[in-house]
């Protein structure tokens, strides 16, 4: 893509972009190798790359896109008991003091961890940095919430069955490797630098962005185990039914590969790279959370999605199911490669208990 161009943008909005967010977004489109863009419902500032933007890249990887909490996401699984066991205010005060002692924001005391799957605490990183910060700060914080809007959350659905729903990422390791990462990276103008899929810095880059992913997704299940064990604990019953989980994140790069992209914008690899940073906030009401569309006919090569958010707005009820949007069935994308995107069963959810970071 030269210089001048704009890449192609999509967008779901509840209202126009303001100015500032407008040109960070279009600075975003005139990136080297950005073939498209699709702007989020939640999109807003961020430091370097707008939060609520999907991009796609067929070559280039921007680190900035993916933003700091890579592998940041959401897991939701049902109980097999009914939301009423909660009810109860005493009962309700022992779960969430129990979380609060179980579930810190933070932890700062080497006795009070809990133990990382073994795949996990044997990984091998890209540089001895990252790996003693894995194996320090990883060990610390792993099984912790972490900070903004993360969160715990009991809810029940339309039948009344009790749900968990558990939003988290990859702690302090994320920012690290982003950070380790973009000192390496080509500077591009706009504020945002860049590394390139095929070299030894984004093979890098990729491989603990993989990671970190991992990290963050036996994070979100192990907080979940502890949620289990502060509902059997003051309930009695109440065991989770991990067969009927589901489990997104929306902080990553991927490569994909989209049937006749290769042809559609001129490129010879069909394989696209998609990174994608949401800002998922805290929904009590959640039908449809299909703002968080994963993957689309953004380019042929590397994609690169940016903080598509979970939950349009941050309101209690999701804009999306509000009217406020059109409808997103309607493709804006062809018709052979599309976004996917992830549906919760959860209709007509409402809050029980919750546990915020603060």
């Amino acid at each position: 893509m030269s210089e001048q161009a704009v890449a192609p943008m999509e967008s779901w909005l509840v209202a126009p972009m303001d100015d500032e967010v407008s040109d960070a977004v279009r600075r975003l489109r005139r990136a080297p190798d950005v073939q498209r863009v699709a702007v989020m419902p939640d999109v807003h500032l961020a430091r370097d790359v707008c939060v609520g933007v999907a991009v796609a890249t067929s070559e280039l990887i921007y680190p900035q896109a993916v933003g700091g909490d890579i592998g940041c996401g959401m897991l939701a699984i049902p109980f097999d008991v009914e939301a009423t066991v909660i009810n109860e205010p005493r009962t309700a005060g022992r779960i969430l003091a129990c979380l609060g002692n179980s579930i810190p924001a933070r932890r700062r005391h080497k006795r009070r961890t809990v133990p990382m799957p073994a795949d996990l605490a044997s990984v091998m990183l890209s540089d001895p940095r990252l790996e003693g910060l894995w194996n320090t700060t990883g060990v610390l914080e792993f099984a912790t919430l972490g900070s903004g809007n993360h969160f715990v959350e009991l809810q029940a659905d339309e039948t009344e069955r009790l749900w968990l729903m558990v939003h988290s990422g990859s702690r302090g390791l994320g920012p690290a490797i982003r950070d380790h990462h973009l000192a390496q990276g080509d500077f591009v103008g706009g504020g945002l630098r860049c590394l390139r899929s095929g070299e030894a810095s984004g093979v890098a880059y990729l491989g603990d962005a993989g990671l970190a992913r991992r990290f963050a997704d036996e994070n979100r299940r192990q907080i979940a185990l502890l949620v289990e064990q502060a509902v059997l604990g003051s309930v009695g019953s109440g065991h989770l039914q991990w067969a009927e989980a589901i489990t997104t994140d929306h902080n990553h790069v991927v490569r994909e590969t989209h049937a006749g992209l290769s042809d559609r914008v001129g490129q010879r690899r069909p394989d696209l790279l998609r990174s994608a940073c949401a800002k998922a906030t805290r929904a009590s009401q959640l039908e449809d959370i299909s703002a968080w569309r994963s993957g689309a006919d953004l380019s042929a090569g590397l994609t690169t999605s940016t903080q598509a958010c979970a939950c349009c707005t941050g309101s209690r009820t999701c804009a999306c199911l509000a009217g406020r949007l059109p409808p997103l069935q309607a493709d804006p994308w062809p018709s052979d490669a599309r976004f996917s995107y992830l549906r919760f069963p959860l209709a007509h959810c409402s809050s029980h208990l919750a546990l915020a970071a603060a």
